[in-house]
């Protein structure tokens, strides 16, 4: 499966187009109703969008060792306040807590591994695909699976509690992210892409109100 330089050009643009408007539909949210799951949301997504401009900066040929090194640290960094903000959904303060300090050693560790090992070109024909080292791989997905695990969990139980569908879409999505970072390390990974927009797209089905564009 592979993807010419123009597709991957105008896939990341839009990508960083989708996840950035997301991202200000949950700052305006939280700003709106001061609800901590949405600021943290919208940390996350705001974090997802600036992976999305490097990947863009990525396809237009601007790529250095230190910027495939951050962008590396941020795919799996931003799982962790989406979490956070679905964990405040639970009150459950002893939960907060483990789930900070877990990922405040992970995240050390991997800004550890990440910033002192050499990761090369990880870019090929303008498409994120080069080999990532397996120790960063390694504490990647220790901060990356529980994360997920988290995420879709308590949008389970707050749909069997609510029966909201838009919980659905949010499981959906984030279930389709973790497959495409599977397909990643499978050696797919123009993969990534699709499975990006597919996730973005449900992401929207989640979090998005469209009533309100019927009633603006």
């Amino acid at each position: 499966m592979r993807m010419d330089v123009l597709s991957v050009e105008i896939a990341t643009i839009v990508f960083l187009a989708l996840s950035s408007i997301l991202s200000l539909y949950l700052t305006k949210n939280y700003l709106a109703e001061r609800k901590r799951n949405y600021l943290y949301w919208s940390i996350g997504l705001w974090l997802f969008a600036l992976s999305d401009l490097f990947e863009a900066a990525f396809a237009f040929g601007a790529y250095s060792q230190p910027a495939g090194q951050a962008y590396l640290f941020l795919t799996a960094f931003l799982t962790i306040p989406i979490a956070t903000g679905s964990l405040t959904l639970l009150n459950s303060r002893r939960g907060m807590m483990a789930y900070i300090a877990y990922s405040a050693a992970t995240s050390l560790l991997l800004i550890y591994y990440t910033f002192t090992t050499a990761v090369g070109n990880i870019v090929v024909d303008s498409v994120v695909s080069g080999s990532i080292p397996v120790s960063i791989i390694l504490w990647s997905s220790a901060i990356t699976f529980p994360a997920l695990a988290i995420i879709v969990a308590v949008a389970a139980w707050s749909y069997f509690r609510t029966r909201r569908k838009k919980l659905l879409w949010i499981i959906l999505g984030m279930l389709t992210f973790a497959s495409g970072g599977v397909l990643y390390v499978a050696s797919f990974p123009a993969s990534i892409y699709y499975t990006e927009f597919a996730g973005l797209v449900m992401l929207w089905l989640g979090f998005f109100d469209f009533g309100t564009l019927r009633r603006s």
